[in-house]
């Protein structure tokens, strides 16, 4: 993955079990081009794994629930039984209601052995 000595994003995907080639596979299958450039939007760093990723995406309206599907969907192709994500939440009493949301909805719509949030 080109930069990803710059991106801890790009490094961390770089340096897990799959490659990048894997990944971006991952993610197309599991998500719309539109989806994807959506998603792009807001974590930039994908653009460096992805093919083609529409770049115009400001016109389409993105709500809580998309985005809460979208992110759930980006985890689901990042992770597998053999490489689960881990998301430590460091002092969580300070998290807003929107990442309180974020963060309620995966616990709900998630696989535990493919996610774990644990926090202090």
């Amino acid at each position: 993955v080109e930069n990803c000595d710059c991106d801890p994003f790009l490094y961390d995907l770089d340096c897990s079990c799959f490659g990048s080639q894997e990944i971006r596979q991952r993610l197309e299958r599991i998500l719309c081009p539109i989806d994807l450039g959506i998603l792009a939007k807001y974590i930039p760093s994908l653009r460096f794994i992805l093919n083609d990723v529409p770049s115009r995406t400001d016109n389409i309206e993105v709500n809580e629930t998309m985005m809460h599907t979208l992110f759930g969907k980006l985890l689901q192709a990042l992770s597998s039984k053999r490489n689960p994500i881990l998301f430590f939440i460091d002092d969580l009493q300070w998290a807003d209601s929107l990442s309180l949301t974020l963060l309620t909805a995966l616990v709900k719509g998630s696989r535990p052995d493919l996610l774990n949030i644990s926090s202090t």
